[in-house]
């Protein structure tokens, strides 16, 4: 996402004293924005996991991993 596409997808609402009361995204820069997430949650995921990976498969044990995949189901 560069500062040019932010510039043109985004749209602000304002009241009659200037202050920002909504922001409007164009339909494909929100999706943009949902896959930068959904990618970094997974980062997250990964990093944690390497990080536990090195303690022992207890370690790993530890995370709950099926209440979290269930969660992002």
């Amino acid at each position: 996402m560069t500062l040019e596409e932010l510039e043109r997808d985004v749209q602000f609402i304002v009241d009659s004293h200037s202050a920002v009361t909504s922001v409007v995204l164009a339909p494909e820069l929100w999706q943009k924005i949902l896959v930068a997430l959904e990618e970094a949650e997974n980062r997250e995921m990964v990093d944690l996991l390497t990080e536990r990976a090195s303690f022992g498969p207890m370690a790993i044990a530890t995370l709950g991993l099926h209440d979290r995949l269930e969660a992002w189901a």
